[in-house]
This record gives C-alpha cells, sequence and structure tokens, in this order.
C-alpha cells in the first residue's frame, strides 16, 4: 500500500472503477508536482544526508523560510508503520511523525536535538483542483523536497562551495531524457 493513497479524491464514478483504472488514477495523482498540491509532494525519499530544500517558512525565530537548505538527520516513525520491502528500499506506509532536518550553519538548539537539527512535522493543506466545480483534495506531508540540483534564480545571491553549469542552446527543445 501506498503512504498517501487516501489523499486520492473519489467521484461517485470512480468507485465503479476496474482495479487497474483506479490504480492508474492514483498513480496520477501521485505524480502531481508540490506546486499543484500546496507545497506537499506525494512522494518522499529519505535517506540520512540527503540534501533538501525547504518548500515553506516553517519557524521564523530560526531563519528557517522557504528555499533553506538543510540535510536529513533522521526521522521516527509512526508507531504503526510498516515499512515495506521493495527491493532493496523501504516503502512506508504511513508518513513519518517526525523528520529531523540539519541545518549545518545553525547556532541554535532545541531541547535534546544536536545544534542546528530541526523536527519538521507534517502540515496538512487544502487547495481547489477544480476552480470551476470548487473540488478540493486535502494532503498531508513534509515542506521539503530533495535538493540534488538549482537553478539559477533559485540560489541568486547564495554563496556556494562550487557549481556545476549546464548551458543550452537557446533555440534547444527542453527534455527532461538524457541525451
Amino acid at each position: 500500500s501506498w503512504c498517501y493513497a487516501k489523499d486520492v479524491p473519489l467521484h461517485p464514478g470512480d468507485r465503479e472503477l476496474q482495479a487497474d483504472a483506479l490504480q492508474a488514477k492514483l498513480f496520477s495523482w501521485l505524480r502531481r508536482h508540490d506546486q499543484e498540491t500546496c507545497h506537499l509532494p506525494s512522494i518522499l525519499p529519505l535517506a540520512v544526508g540527503m540534501p533538501v530544500r525547504l518548500l515553506e517558512s516553517v519557524d521564523r525565530e530560526k531563519q528557517l523560510y522557504r528555499g533553506r537548505r538543510g540535510f536529513i538527520y533522521g526521522w521516527t516513525l509512526a508507531h504503526n508503520c510498516v515499512p515495506m520491502d521493495v527491493d532493496g528500499e523501504f516503502l512506508l506506509d504511513r508518513l513519518p511523525t517526525v523528520i529531523y532536518i540539519q541545518f549545518p550553519e545553525a547556532t541554535w538548539k532545541i531541547g535534546k536535538l544536536p545544534m542546528g537539527v530541526y523536527p519538521l512535522k507534517p502540515r496538512s493543506r487544502t487547495w481547489k483542483v477544480n476552480k470551476h466545480t470548487g473540488f478540493e483534495a486535502r494532503r498531508t506531508g513534509f515542506w521539503i523536497l530533495p535538493d540534488f540540483a538549482s537553478t539559477a534564480h533559485m540560489i541568486q545571491g547564495a554563496t556556494l562551495g562550487a557549481a556545476f553549469v549546464d548551458p543550452q542552446d537557446v533555440a534547444s527543445k527542453v527534455s527532461l531524457t538524457l541525451q
């Protein structure tokens, strides 16, 4: 089972769908970009040390604003979560209760956590899927995304140790496939 299956809204006609058609609809909801879902991604990989970026401001006192970069320090699973092994990776059937994000340059400390480690809790948001019908969807998740690449606009003004640039011909056709 998928962690976010409960986010898929069922129209009355959906209850009549064949299993494969219903599964296809589920996957279409999981593939939605976080900008279409109030900045809550549907699938989030977790790995200790993975670089992440905040999608929203989470704590202004600690200067944890949208775009701030950090690393996954760890997480706490829900007490009833049963991880399923899928080809050597674990798929969670529940959201973690907390994801701990480390901000290396931080000088603050929260409780017994190490310096600069912030306990990020899941948030819920509702958004209009169709402004004409008023149909809404609700998702619960974390305001972070893996941060392995950035646009020039996103890092404008940032101090970086190094950067790799991939300039392409302005006349080239945009493609998501490797060439």
